[in-house]
């Protein structure tokens, strides 16, 4: 197994993980927040799971920086500063520059890692969390529209999946278009 591989790997185990705490999140308190919850769960793990995906075959994120760590803190908790700057690709300079933006818009904060006095770990800032999760749960009109947006869903999911559909030529016709 080579390195990027096993970083693969590692990635994905990660992935797992973070979804597998996050189920355990109670972030909807009223009507039917169980149903609602399942669907960011998802939505989240989603997003993460074909950004790493993505950066692996063809080299380009789908998510910026900023919001692949706003996922993954939302998925998390918190986000230990050392763990996300390796899970970031980013230099030191840049990562923390990125952190300093994220701090002074209010979309994150900094909290002592209980189990390390020494580190910091990243959370969501209280305002911006409720903004993020009223914004996807609002994705998702009533929990009948469910097995329509699941087949939608799976139809997308199985068109990337056929060759014809993944060329790099294809993925980069999606994107924007640059600038000169």
């Amino acid at each position: 197994m080579n390195a990027a591989n096993s970083l693969s790997a590692n990635h994905d185990d990660e992935h797992e993980e973070e979804f597998e705490s996050f189920k355990d999140k109670k972030i909807f308190p009223q009507g039917d927040s169980n149903v609602i919850q399942i669907h960011v769960e998802g939505v989240i793990a989603k997003l993460l799971k074909i950004d790493e995906q993505l950066r692996q075959s063809f080299g380009h994120n789908l998510l910026s920086h900023e919001f692949r760590l706003i996922l993954q803190v939302a998925i998390r908790e918190s986000r230990n500063v050392k763990q996300a700057s390796l899970a970031s690709l980013l230099s030191g300079r840049a990562f923390h520059a990125l952190l300093k933006r994220l701090a002074q818009c209010g979309i994150i904060q900094f909290a002592s890692n209980p189990s390390d006095r020494r580190s910091k770990n990243i959370t969501l800032a209280g305002d911006f969390e409720n903004f993020l999760y009223t914004q996807l749960s609002g994705l998702f009109a009533s929990p009948k529209e469910k097995g329509k947006q699941e087949l939608d869903f799976n139809l997308a999911d199985q068109s990337l999946r056929d060759p014809a559909h993944t060329s790099k030529a294809n993925i980069v016709s999606l994107q924007s278009p640059r600038r000169a």
